[in-house]
């Protein structure tokens, strides 16, 4: 009579034997996660999504599950474990089509170099994990919530549900009854957990990747960007003052080669002294001053007035100061020129005797020359901005408001209009006020023009002729 054995020497049999049986499996799990290395180091010098990378990472997965079938661990006569169903499923899952079938073809070919009464169940395995593992990849790409952990746990308990459907549907001796639980455990929690937990592994290098892509892809916008733009763009070292680089239209303002501009400090080019740029350069590193004007020496001698948009940027973990430089020469050459005929002109309207305003739209006075301020009795701050109701008695204002609707509504000019003023001590100006509507290029009425001239000593003269008569 045999004598049972003692609980804890049960329990340390069965362990024994689960890690017996799961050994392989857990060498097949390490060969993976070393796959996962060798794959993502391989990409640093093969471009990712070609044909030829494809191919090699399905035939880096086949290797792996060959390996495990190789060192698999027989259940009875013709049954294994060996992982291989884990494998497959996730090449199809994230390697794609391509990298799927590579890797079920690898693993079929071998399985039937084994031959065996098992071979029909084993080669069933493999194209059913490797296709399903396919199927997964595309509905993870429409379906991005199939990408979780879960739904991946999901898959491979769907997966070795069917391949456990086989080895009762296909005819052979069948799975010994003792052995059905250790079976039913590691084909429906191990190997779905083992999926899910090495999904987590494959995602977070996809993500990784995906970080790796988009940083590169902005990393090739802002070279082609900085090199290309028609606009002068220099990359300057805050404390030291070298241009670290600069793209080609500065080759082309400043007349010296790419290597020559790399070679000098910001203070070699800009006209002001060099303790002026150091601190200058501090505050745009601390974002006080990002936006200033400036002259800049070029290769030939000549000077230009340049207006500099400047802020720092970190670059291989450095701050540098990312500068934009245009040349703004033409621009203030052209602005000068036009204060002086402004001025010109100014001078010209203050002294003639007529008066000359410019009213918009609102009838507010936008221009007024000296001799309309005369008659007004009012500076010039008192008069720009305002209408006629503000400055004049409403009387007069009223009559005259009548006068510029007319002009601006209708486009009519009005010629040689009587108007009459009075001054604060009651003295008389008279003026003939000829008004015509002002036109913007596109001939459309944005004011009017008066101009009026002062015939007060002839309205006087004929006053004294008329009572010299009576």
């Amino acid at each position: 009579m045999e004598c049972p054995l003692p609980a804890d020497a049960e329990v340390r049999h069965w362990l024994t034997t689960a890690v017996m049986y799961l050994m392989p499996f857990i060498h097949n799990i390490a060969l993976l996660i070393a796959l996962l290395v060798v794959h993502s180091q391989l990409h640093r010098y093969i471009r990712e999504g070609s044909l030829f990378s494809q191919i090699l990472s399905g035939a880096l997965f086949g290797i792996v599950a060959i390996i495990g079938m190789i060192n698999a661990t027989e259940l009875q006569e013709g049954f294994f474990f060996d992982g291989r169903t884990v494998i497959l499923f996730l090449a199809g899952s994230f390697g794609g089509p391509v990298t799927g079938a590579v890797a079920v073809l690898y693993a079929g070919i071998f399985r039937l170099t084994m031959d065996g009464y098992g071979m029909v169940a084993g080669i069933l395995f493999v194209l059913t994990a490797g296709g399903l593992g396919i199927a997964y990849h595309f509905i993870r790409k429409r379906y991005p919530k199939a990408s979780a952990p879960v739904a991946f746990y999901i898959g491979g308990l769907l997966v070795h549900c069917i391949v456990i459907a086989y080895l009762f549907v296909l005819p052979g001796p069948g799975i010994q009854t003792n052995l059905l639980p250790t079976l039913l455990v590691v084909f429906l929690v191990i190997y779905p957990l083992a999926i899910m937990l090495l999904s987590v592994l494959f995602l977070s290098q996809e993500k990784q990747k995906k970080l790796i892509s988009d940083l590169s892809e902005s990393e090739e916008r802002f070279r082609s960007l900085f090199h290309n733009s028609q606009a002068i763009h220099m990359i300057i070292d805050p404390v030291s003052g070298i241009i670290a680089d600069a793209n080609k239209k500065a080759e082309t303002f400043y007349g010296w080669t790419l290597k020559e501009l790399r070679q000098k400090r910001i203070w070699q080019i800009n006209t002001l002294p060099e303790d002026v740029m150091k601190k200058r350069l501090k505050a745009v590193l601390r974002k006080e001053e990002q936006f200033f004007e400036t002259r800049h020496l070029l290769a030939s001698g000549e000077t230009k007035e340049v207006e500099v948009h400047a802020g720092p940027v970190t670059i291989d973990g450095k701050t540098m100061l990312f500068t934009i430089v245009h040349d703004i020469t033409d621009i203030k050459r052209s602005k000068e020129e036009l204060q002086k005929e402004r001025k010109l002109l100014r001078t010209v309207i203050d002294n003639l005797p007529a008066t000359i305003y410019l009213k918009d739209l609102e009838l507010r006075k936008i221009l007024a020359n000296k001799a309309d301020l005369d008659i007004i009795g009012k500076a010039e701050e008192e008069v720009i901005g305002k209408t006629d109701r503000d400055i004049l008695p409403q009387e007069v204002a009223a009559r005259m408001e009548e006068d510029d609707r007319r002009v601006i509504e209708k486009g009519e000019t009005i010629v040689n209009r009587e108007e009459m003023f009075v001054d604060k001590e009651g003295n008389e100006t008279w003026l003939l006020t000829t008004k015509t509507p002002f036109r913007d290029q596109d001939g459309k009425v944005t004011g009017l023009i008066g101009i009026g001239q002062n015939f007060t000593e002839q309205v006087e003269a004929a006053r004294e002729l008329k009572l010299a008569r009576q």
